[in-house]
């Protein structure tokens, strides 16, 4: 990485690769960094030009034996709740699955459209729909946010579902009930926005 970028490397959106489905981003390590400052970590880079690029972080660890932690279990009534979440970057995915888990969900992953909605059929299909679906907007090459909920409200007119995007100006983020979202999480995921937009359209105490 050549240091005039080093100072970015966090900031959403940076990238110095071409954007795309299956280029760069710029929200991997934006991502990273707002989780490990959650969990007051810390982060640290040491990159070469040419040569290589290492990403150092350091989180608390409990002492053995310890039992330290102040935040709340996973409440036991949604610990089988399943979240469909719909979204093209592979590292978006992965991230929010670990979030969900903390949460105390269990996140079922799909790059697109076609495939969330193939998804939401089969388990709406056998009386077992999703307690919510998570959606990117924009899908590069594929069905993004708007068509599948169309599509998904067709389906099952119950369907619970949440846009996601890291343009937080975009008409649909800032009026998302009048097309047929129930809730909205802004990129970089963050813990309790997550938390709260969940429990909200699940009818929870939050």
């Amino acid at each position: 990485i050549a240091q005039e970028h080093i100072h970015h490397i966090y900031d959403p959106y940076f990238t110095t690769k071409p954007m795309g489905s299956e280029k760069g981003s710029g929200l991997g390590l934006s991502i990273v960094y707002s989780i490990v400052k959650k969990h007051e970590g810390s982060i640290v880079v040491d990159s070469k030009l040419n040569k290589g690029t290492a990403v150092i972080i350091h989180l608390p660890a409990l002492a053995p034996g310890g039992e330290t932690r102040t935040g709340k279990q996973p409440d036991a009534r949604i610990s089988a709740k399943r979240i469909l979440v719909m979204d093209d970057e592979e590292t978006v995915r992965d991230v929010i699955a670990k979030l969900l888990a903390h949460l105390g969900y269990q996140a079922v992953l799909v790059s697109n459209g076609s495939d969330a909605l193939a998804a939401y059929q089969e388990s709406f299909a056998i009386g077992s729909p999703f307690a919510a679906v998570i959606m990117d907007l924009t899908i590069p090459g594929g069905m993004g946010g708007l068509e599948t909920i169309r599509r998904l409200l067709a389906l099952d007119p119950g369907a619970k579902a949440i846009i996601s995007s890291g343009y937080c100006n975009d008409p649909v983020m800032q009026n998302y009930g009048a097309y047929g979202f129930q809730g909205v999480v802004a990129k970089p995921y963050k813990l309790q926005d997550l938390r709260r937009a969940l429990k909200k359209i699940l009818g929870e105490v939050v």
